[in-house]
């Protein structure tokens, strides 16, 4: 029995790939931007950080990367202590900073094949490895344009491009899909599963998309005022909601059965174009008010469990709307 236990915490210290312990971070002027911060990422894992502006999701990623040394608290990543050696970090990672600068007077082929010589790639292997990285990302017709030319969505593409061209162990992504057309993002995604289900890469993610983090992250970070307030699976933290159960109505059609819900217990998030019910669907009463806005609505009606975002809106804070 003990050799059993003992052979799991061995085989889980081995799969943790990133973990931090009391990370803080406090800038000039005594602003906390990270307090203590304890985070475990497992091999092979999408890890995705959300919070609103200024919560201190790029200040983790940069001491992550070994950019910012922290105030105190602890970093190790692949068996590396960051803090005392923080280029070691920078030879098995891929970055994609939120905020840095292109060579504007490179076109695109060769901003990304100089940058794989410097990731250590041979000519013959760079040149193969840039033209796979340009055609997944579809960056194909602006191959030969200047960097400087590019519009702010097609820069933020050449930045994945870059940060993947080693293929990497892990993978920072602050923000990758800021200010991407649905198309481009979708095809960062892939790139970004690719990235995990072919190479084993470990990827860090930040993102205000919480759609993005729903659809690629195997577990998520919620911080806010510089914590960590919720981290888990997605099961996991919908477990922890109050509410279990969403009902969709459009606004239009919200006030005809808005009177039903004056005796149980609910939430509601108002949007432009429709109203988010939320309710515990172990109430019994909760059942019963289900089955009669279905029958008085019916086809109106869109029945499914809490999002990332109902998630993120409780834990983060809103207005309350309920009646």
């Amino acid at each position: 029995m003990l050799s059993k236990v003992l052979n799991k915490m061995i085989e889980e210290f081995d799969s943790v790939i990133i973990q931090t312990e009391g990370l803080t971070k406090i800038y000039e002027g005594k602003v906390k931007a990270n307090l203590d911060i304890n985070l475990k990422v497992y091999k092979g894992e999408i890890f995705g950080i959300v919070g609103p502006n200024g919560a201190g999701k790029t200040t983790l990623i940069r001491q992550l990367t070994g950019e910012l040394m922290p105030t105190s608290g602890k970093i190790r990543i692949n068996g590396i202590d960051v803090i005392e050696n923080p280029d070691e970090i920078k030879k098995i990672a891929g970055v994609c900073p939120q905020e840095a600068s292109l060579f504007n007077y490179l076109t695109v082929w060769e901003h990304l094949y100089y940058f794989a010589r410097l990731r250590g790639l041979r000519k013959e292997e760079a040149k193969k490895r840039v033209e796979e990285v340009i055609n997944n990302l579809n960056l194909m017709s602006y191959k030969n344009r200047l960097v400087g030319m590019l519009s702010g969505g097609l820069k933020r593409k050449v930045f994945v491009a870059l940060s993947i061209l080693g293929n990497p162990f892990i993978l920072f992504l602050d923000e990758p899909t800021t200010g991407l057309d649905p198309q481009s993002r979708r095809e960062v995604w892939d790139i970004i599963r690719n990235m995990r289900n072919e190479h084993g890469t470990t990827i860090i993610l930040t993102t205000h998309y919480m759609e993005e983090a729903e659809q690629l992250c195997d577990k998520v970070a919620i911080i806010k005022d510089g914590r960590i307030v919720k981290q888990g699976s997605l099961e996991k933290l919908r477990g922890e909601l109050k509410y279990d159960l969403k009902i969709r109505v459009p606004s239009q059609t919200f006030r005809k059965i808005s009177y039903k819900l004056s005796h149980i217990n609910h939430k509601l998030i108002r949007h432009r174009n429709h109203v988010d019910i939320l309710l515990d669907k172990k109430n019994a009463s909760a059942a019963g008010l289900v089955e009669d806005i279905l029958m008085s609505l019916q086809k109106d009606v869109v029945l499914t469990q809490p999002s990332l975002e109902d998630i993120y809106l409780e834990v983060i804070g809103y207005e309350e709307n309920t009646e």
